[in-house]
């Protein structure tokens, strides 16, 4: 229990430190939404197989559904399994409404970028509308 609470303190920090405010009146729980200081965009953070672990609710009502996965300290190309994971579980969700983007979100290396750019001109990732979020460790973020 202690390390529940534990790891809920540090998410909960981490979220305000960024300019995140959780508005959904649920402090148990760290999943829930979220609106960021100064935009409009709420996000959606859950943890919930099927829903994504990132929804971000635009201004323009499309939504989104961002698939993360973390990054490992493996040698040989753990860029392949990561993204080849983020996009089978967008293609075997089942959204609704026709205002889903789905987001394959992976860290950033100069393997995930060239594959997210060269994955992202494949017919069935454009017919699926597939696009790529990469995280650099300073945070930023390179949208493909």
């Amino acid at each position: 229990m202690v390390l529940l609470f534990l790891r809920l303190k540090y998410i909960w920090n981490f979220l305000k430190e960024n300019g995140c405010e959780k508005t959904d009146g649920n402090d148990t729980r760290w999943q829930g939404i979220y609106e960021v200081y100064g935009y409009e965009p709420k996000i959606e953070i859950t943890s919930q197989p099927g829903i994504g672990d990132i929804r971000v609710i635009l201004p323009n009502n499309c939504i989104l559904h961002i698939e993360s996965k973390k990054g490992t300290n493996k040698k040989g190309n753990p860029e392949y399994a990561l993204m080849h994971e983020a996009i089978g579980q967008l293609m075997t969700t089942q959204y609704e409404g026709g205002n889903i983007i789905p987001v394959a979100a992976v860290p950033y290396s100069p393997k995930s970028h060239e594959l997210a750019k060269r994955w992202r001109g494949y017919k069935k990732i454009q017919d699926a509308n597939i696009h790529f979020i990469l995280v650099q460790e300073n945070g930023e973020i390179l949208y493909i």
